[in-house]
């Protein structure tokens, strides 16, 4: 058995069967013609060996990885331009990736570890980008522009691969330069997102002067100008809940889950904004006209689509609007098999994903990581009880779990329900209608939880900010404050990840921080969660400004009569000395047990505080309110 080291490329044409079903003799004709004067001449120049093709796509092999992430970027930018005149529905596109590994020779062929490394990390890959793995990417020279893209999930592959978008050649640089690399600073995501903006606008007009132009360390959380061109604002992003005609069922939580899909995924685009969900669902029952989000919210973009299933088939409409012009800037339709495997609406995703994110910012461009279930039926019961568990309840949460664990069951490698079920265990420790109320074993169980979920996915960011908050309620705060900085790093632009790492930095004493993430969360989605509302008055109160602690405190409870809210309320307006106001919010707090103890309140919370007098002065103004009741 011969083996040796090779670089293999796999590339794939993106909805390929799509292309076919619209029109066979077109899309295979053209394909024929890149082909001709496209592939083949690059893989001659390049010294590359198709070893295998499978109708919509190939495997190649380079001596070189050199050769090959230079071959991979001619490829992509003479079919883009051969494609440019080409409606967006019709185009060929391709998924290319790149890695090096051993291989072992069989006839002309090719199989082995790393093939199959190769194919999987090619249906990570973005659409018409280039994906390496480090592999690769410790084999190339300065003269490339390279973007970290995280530790995706690749099925069948056991061992975590980090890998990098490759985006052109052209600098001159001493070693290969990482741009917008998450994984350092905690501070500032708002800065940070508007800083790439910056940085990659300048790539465009080929405004480089340097390697310290992208600022990785020195831009990271300041202001710092840019000397030459001028910054583009920030585009915002509005995905309006897919409509669907059925109101229940199935087909309404497709529609439900795809917009989460969306949301999420066009949220790790460095560049732009998206309003998170619940923002979105609140902005379509106002019915406003593009011109009036445009005025009102400040949305530049709407991204509007349809569900619809008819019987086997799910069927998707979606286009994006400029609410300047009114215009529809890009528009498709998809139809997949529903009850096949979840690659399919995988592709979906990626392909509206983007050509979102192409036609509203040719600025960064970071890879949509789908973290999707092996079939549908897992995707399915995660939504249900993730459901569930926003409404929390004892019933509630004991189906959820049970909803959770088919969905692990169904789908074995998929991370999303032990993350979510990670959380179900938070839930029960802090009410007292659960049997877990205040048992160490529930922390513990959601730690099991959190951990297995990023053995699956280790750059799953939900995951991370169940894991924060575990260590955080178990008095492990370093481990806490490093997990919390893993869950920005690995996705800084959603807000409920901003929202439990806000939380966890709060407990820890880093308020300043902590009220900063909220504040962006609360930006990024203002028709978030109530707890959010909560977190915010913590840490204003734990700082000893109680009139933006009382403020925040009555901000929740518009939204949800939340007991810890109740709680900072009464000892904010105790210690500001409106102590009648504060007995009044006592009288609520303890209609549920008269004879409740201030400190016996809060009791199961004194591990997750790194400072304990920040909890004394809560107990202190709570016994303040406490007291004052008991005289009226």
């Amino acid at each position: 058995m011969q083996r040796r080291l090779a670089a293999v490329l796999s590339a794939d044409l993106v909805g390929f069967s799509r292309l076919v079903a619209h029109s066979e003799e077109e899309t295979l004709r053209r394909l024929a013609e890149q082909r001709v004067s496209i592939i083949d001449p690059l893989l001659e120049r390049h010294r590359g060996r198709v070893f295998k093709t499978m109708g919509d796509g190939l495997l190649v092999e380079f001596a070189s990885a050199v050769d090959a992430v230079r071959y991979a970027l001619a490829h992509q930018k003479q079919v883009a331009e051969t494609e440019a005149e080409i409606a967006a529905a019709e185009r060929l596109t391709w998924r290319i990736a790149v890695h090096l590994g051993d291989v072992v020779v069989d006839g002309d062929d090719l199989v082995g570890d790393g093939v199959n490394v190769a194919s999987r990390l090619q249906s990570v890959a973005r659409s018409g980008g280039v994906l390496v793995s480090q592999t690769i990417r410790d084999h190339l020279p300065g003269s490339f522009l390279i973007k970290s893209a995280g530790i995706p999930h690749l099925k069948n592959i056991s061992k975590p691969v980090q890998v990098f978008d490759v985006l052109e050649e052209g600098m001159n640089a001493p070693t290969p330069l990482i741009v917008a690399d998450r994984s350092s600073a905690l501070h500032r995501p708002a800065a940070r997102v508007g800083l790439a903006v910056c940085a990659f606008a300048c790539i465009g007009v080929g405004l480089w002067v340097g390697r310290d132009m992208l600022g990785l360390s020195s831009l990271i959380g300041t202001h710092a100008p840019v000397e030459t061109g001028e910054v583009a604002r920030t585009p915002q992003i509005l995905v309006m809940p897919l409509t669907s005609e059925k109101p229940e069922g199935r087909e309404a939580l497709l529609a439900g889950g795809l917009t989460d899909e969306i949301i999420g995924n066009l949220s790790k685009f460095s560049g732009i904004r998206v309003f998170g969900s619940n923002t979105s669902s609140a902005l379509r029952e106002a019915a406003l006209s593009p011109d009036e989000l445009r005025q009102k919210h400040g949305v530049r973009y709407v991204v509007s689509g349809a569900v619809r299933v008819l019987d086997s088939e799910l069927r998707l409409n979606f286009e994006l609007i400029d609410t300047e012009t009114g215009s529809t800037r890009w528009a498709d339709h998809y139809e997949e098999d529903i009850n096949g495997t979840f690659e399919a609406l995988d592709d979906v995703v990626a392909s509206i994903v983007g050509n979102v994110a192409a036609k509203v910012s040719r600025t960064e461009l970071e890879a949509a990581r789908q973290r999707a279930p092996a079939n549908l039926t897992a995707f399915e019961l995660t939504l249900r009880g993730r459901q569930l568990w926003q409404r929390p309840n004892k019933e509630n949460i004991g189906e959820a779990r049970s909803l959770f664990q088919r969905a692990i069951e169904a789908d074995p490698g998929f991370a999303p329900p032990l993350a979510y079920m990670a959380f179900t265990y938070l839930t029960s420790y802090n009410n007292k209608w659960s049997d877990e109320y205040e048992n160490p074993a529930a922390l513990h169980r959601m730690l099991e939880l959190a951990n297995r979920a990023l053995d699956l996915d280790p750059g799953y960011a939900t995951a991370y900010a169940a894991q924060a908050i575990a260590y955080t309620y178990q008095g492990r705060h370093d481990e806490a404050d490093s997990a919390a900085a893993r869950a920005i790093a690995a996705n800084p632009n959603d807000p409920d990840v901003l929202g439990r790492a806000a939380q966890v930095l709060s407990f820890s004493g880093r308020y300043n921080e902590a009220i900063e993430l909220l504040n962006t969360a609360i930006d990024l989605d203002p028709f978030g969660p109530a707890q959010w509302f909560n977190f915010l008055s913590r840490a204003h109160f734990f700082q000893g400004k109680n009139e933006p602690a009382i403020a925040a405190a009555r901000t929740c409870l518009d939204r949800a009569m939340l007991q810890p809210c109740r709680e900072t309320l009464a000892a904010a307006l105790a210690l500001s000395g409106d102590l009648d106001d504060a007995a009044e919010i006592w009288r609520q707090l303890s209609e549920t047990d008269p004879v409740m103890e201030p400190e016996k309140m809060v009791a199961r919370l004194r591990p997750a505080f790194r400072r304990q007098s920040d909890l004394d002065r809560l107990v202190d103004g709570l016994t303040k309110a406490a007291k004052r009741w008991s005289r009226l």
